[in-house]
């Protein structure tokens, strides 16, 4: 046998392995075990080997749908008290490890060494948001049957939901070490959805804020990742994009109900002030010359007619102008 045909058949077991762990992982409580291979698959080296990423991306795939499929099962669901039976005991194991699983996808997110583990984790990340959503609004509404009481909090994202995207997902798009504007691009099909884009956006401000409170001079690789950011956020419709043949509304990823119809609370003034206090915060950092040509363009059209205080832009002007005719002066003759 070639070396190529070994290597094709060593995978293909490989995939086969790893789907039969989860699936056996996800039917029955005493194979859960194999969860911890699955997650050690997501540890990969530097300079991995084809059959290391091949383990890893099917690792991934897997863990993904057992996660998704335990969530609906109410797998994960935290006990009403604290209890000694077996039940609970298999259901804080499972939380455990779906705690890992999420670091694991926060550090894939951001890795250097194989761009379709960032592809699938980001998307990854997002499924799991909507699955750990739905299973809550399904417990809300067995609930409103009981209690016959409507609940008041079905129109927004809630703790768990807004904890992932700071916690996992933005700092890994923000990331200082490396450039994510591959990243950052395959969340615009993410930002369309307003109640997304509302979140990302009051969220993306309450890291810079953080990262830019002791110093202005931050790492050129975030600045250029929250430039990336910033040019992917459209504020130019108030609802943005809305499915006006049917009336739904503006289109939402979570707070969706079960005639498809959107139940968010978006709220647009309180997202564009966001949005503006992003841009000024933004643009009191220290950029490169790069940084500081695709602000100017932008600043114009998408920018100024959404800041609250446009007359700060004054301030970085001044700031931009020098640099940008120390550099032209650098390439000329």
């Amino acid at each position: 046998m070639s070396t190529k045909k070994k290597v094709d058949a060593e995978t293909a077991t490989a995939r086969a392995e790893i789907a039969s762990k989860a699936k056996d992982a996800v039917k029955d409580k005493r194979c859960i075990n194999g969860i911890l291979e699955l997650l050690g698959n997501l540890d990969i080296p530097r300079s991995p080997t084809r059959l290391e990423v091949t383990k890893a991306v099917a690792s991934l795939r897997a863990l993904l749908e057992a996660f998704q499929k335990l969530l609906a099962r109410g797998d994960l669901d935290e006990a009403k008290e604290d209890g000694a039976d077996a039940t609970a005991d298999v259901s804080a194991w499972l939380r455990e490890r779906y705690e890992s699983f999420w670091k694991a996808l926060s550090s894939l997110l951001c890795s250097r060494e194989e761009p379709s583990l960032r592809d699938l984790s980001l998307a990854g990340a997002f499924r799991l948001i909507r699955a750990s959503h739905q299973r809550k609004e399904r417990r809300r509404r067995k609930k409103e049957q009981e209690e016959g009481e409507e609940s008041s909090d079905s129109d927004r994202w809630g703790g768990e939901e807004r904890r992932r995207l700071r916690q996992s997902v933005l700092p890994s798009l923000l990331s200082d070490g490396c450039c994510m504007s591959g990243q950052i691009s395959r969340l615009k099909e993410f930002l369309d959805f307003v109640d997304v884009r509302q979140n990302v956006v009051q969220l993306a401000l309450k890291i810079l804020r953080a990262r830019s409170k002791e110093t202005k001079d931050l790492p050129a690789p975030l600045v250029r990742n929250v430039m990336c950011l910033l040019e992917a956020l459209d504020f130019s419709e108030p609802g943005g994009k809305e499915s006006e043949q049917d009336g739904r509304g503006p289109r939402t990823f979570l707070c969706v109900g079960e005639d498809g119809a959107s139940h968010f609370a978006y709220d647009h003034e309180s997202a564009r002030k966001s949005f503006s206090d992003l841009w000024e915060c933004f643009l009191r950092l220290r950029m490169d010359v790069g940084v500081y040509r695709r602000t100017l363009l932008m600043l114009d059209d998408k920018v100024m007619p959404h800041l609250a205080r446009p007359l700060l832009l004054t301030d970085f002007l001044v700031r931009s102008f020098p640099q940008l005719l120390k550099d032209s002066e650098s390439v000329c003759p």
